[in-house]
């Protein structure tokens, strides 16, 4: 009883902040459909505040070091971290960014659990506006690169949903998706593709396996004075 009145009401508020910390960073993995998103965030936050706090109430009780098991949440977050990391085959990484922010969520539960937590919340809405806005740039510089690409197939039922199911797992990355007949018994797909080298290879390389494609061509600035696209075969582009 005699702790409860005393860490009650500073709990409640760094739980509080905990929460609030938590769940901005949160909302925001939630809302782009990244792994540890709202309820994984706020249960990390909360509970790297839990632990400092109670580091530093059995310090202050056996004598002995108050940060001993704080310092441990450092390298213990790390495991948590590593199991969002992904290397698929193609040897894209993925989950990099979603393992640096629990890490930063860890940082930020600490910070709230040490007595700190105005400028947790301060660091958590400046961390939320940088995320928020370093994701726009990477759309603008992506789509800035963005190529354009044509697909010519025969136009069949089977093979415009095979078609559409290997564009929909890049749905991120593809921009002005349309298919259309071209009144000869095939389907001409048009659409621009706004991802990274890796990701651009893993694409072709599925459209490449669908049995009924005639040509994939990709349609590149034209030179000065042309005023058509220049169509450039890009089945060279998939190899290794």
């Amino acid at each position: 009883m005699e702790h409860m009145l005393r860490l009650g009401p500073e709990l409640a508020l760094k739980f509080v902040v905990a929460v609030l910390c938590g769940g901005a960073i949160g909302m925001e993995r939630e809302t782009t459909g990244k792994p540890a998103g709202l309820r994984t965030s706020i249960v990390v936050c909360v509970g790297s505040m839990l632990f400092t706090v109670m580091s530093s109430e059995m310090g202050k009780a056996t004598g002995g070091e108050e940060t001993r098991i704080a310092a441990q949440i450092v390298t213990g977050i790390g495991f948590l971290g590593a199991g969002v990391i992904l290397r698929e085959k193609n040897g894209v990484v993925r989950g990099m960014t979603t393992a640096a922010m629990i890490w930063l969520m860890a940082a930020l539960g600490m910070m709230i659990g040490a007595g700190l937590p105005i400028i947790a919340m301060a660091l958590t809405a400046a961390s939320v506006i940088m995320i928020l806005s370093l994701r726009r740039v990477e759309e603008y510089v992506h789509f800035r690169q963005a190529r354009e690409f044509v697909l010519h197939a025969a136009d069949t039922i089977q093979l415009r949903e095979r078609v559409t199911a290997v564009v929909c797992d890049f749905n991120t990355n593809i921009r002005d998706f349309s298919i259309a007949s071209d009144g000869s018994g095939k389907i001409v797909v048009r659409f621009r593709f706004a991802g990274r080298q890796q990701e651009h290879r893993e694409l072709l390389r599925d459209l490449y396996k669908i049995e009924g494609i005639t040509g994939l061509s990709e349609l590149v600035k034209s030179p000065r004075g042309s005023k058509e696209p220049v169509i450039r075969e890009i089945s060279g582009d998939i190899e290794e």
